[in-house]
């Protein structure tokens, strides 16, 4: 049967969908386009999600590898007892949060918008990062930010009334991909306590991913085209989908050889994603490890099915998902 998009996603996100089919396709390098068209579809509806004034935001920074201070915005709700200067008695668990954007755009704050609910409803502190954006910024900097803030949370966790033990770790799309690189290089590195839980939303996982899928990329807010643009800004032209070693798991996680001692995995992706073998690949794999996982597909999903300022009934039902497993930490 052919591929169709859920009744509530035509209803709510058709016609934008229909004019990004409809749009000119962009050239092989052509990140300000990719740029421009995400500002309106990730950035300008953020904007109309009303920031939760029961969340309180504080912002850190640290040292990235190479010198670079990495900004880290604290998200807690105010029912959350606030991060002190003594060790508690009850530390809790917290989350690295990292957004998405193809690995060439967003910022923190603005993604933090989206996941409001789920710093309220499980009354769990995130923490986001701001990493480094490619071509500027090419790979490893963005996965070596995120690892300096992840660092930093473990150095500071008495100071934030976190258990170090259980951090998790929250990516949507190319933050996805860059949480299932942390996870591998945070076991090589041998980052004790371990990462508890990486939950790893429509993850980019796969820098091979550029063969266009008509029917399926007519569907969807980050069509294969777009893939190919943002795996060479992030790899290098010369690197992206390369078959001779080049290219790392740490850069393109789906890459990886050896599963064991990855953290806890949490999946989740639509149906009608391009990413969905990847994921479902990673998933296979971990499960293949007997690391314990958690899949879900939700028919008639595209990417990026929940960013929008009313999400449709089953993007409300895989952040209750997303919620749930939280709570597992």
């Amino acid at each position: 049967m052919p591929l169709t998009l859920h009744p509530e996603v035509v209803a709510g996100m058709g016609p934008a969908l229909e004019a990004l089919a409809a749009a000119p396709k962009l050239g092989p390098d052509d990140v300000a386009g990719v740029r421009a068209n995400l500002d309106a579809m990730v950035s300008a509806p953020a904007n109309l999600i009303t920031t939760d004034p029961d969340i309180q935001t504080t912002t850190y920074e640290t040292p990235s590898h190479d010198g670079h201070i990495v900004k880290i915005i604290r998200l807690a709700s105010t029912k959350t007892p606030p991060a002190t200067t003594t060790t508690t008695a009850n530390p809790s668990p917290a989350v690295l949060y990292i957004h998405g954007g193809g690995y060439i755009h967003g910022d923190a704050l603005t993604w933090t918008r989206y996941i409001q609910r789920c710093v309220t409803e499980t009354g769990l502190p995130f923490f986001a990062v701001e990493y480094r954006l490619a071509p500027e910024h090419p790979f490893p900097a963005a996965l070596e930010d995120v690892y300096a803030a992840l660092k930093w949370v473990h150095a500071r966790a008495a100071d934030l009334a976190v258990d170090p033990a259980r951090i998790a770790t929250f990516g949507q799309s190319a933050g996805g991909g860059i949480a299932a690189a942390l996870g591998i290089l945070a076991r090589d590195r041998a980052l004790a306590p371990p990462i508890a839980k990486q939950l790893l939303i429509y993850p980019e996982l796969d820098d091979r991913n550029t063969t266009l899928r008509p029917e399926l990329d007519a569907l969807t807010f980050w069509p294969t085209s777009w893939n190919v643009i943002a795996w060479r800004a992030y790899l290098g032209a010369d690197k992206a989908g390369a078959e001779n070693g080049e290219v790392s798991a740490y850069a393109a996680p789906v890459r990886v050889t050896d599963f064991s001692g990855l953290p806890r995995t949490y999946i989740d992706i639509g149906a009608l994603d391009i990413f969905r073998e990847e994921a479902l690949a990673f998933a296979a794999g971990v499960a293949k490890a007997d690391v314990e996982i958690e899949v879900h597909v939700y028919p008639g999903l595209p990417h990026g099915f929940d960013l929008v300022p009313e999400p449709s009934a089953p993007a409300r039902k895989a952040i209750e998902d997303r919620i749930d497993a939280l709570k597992r930490i």
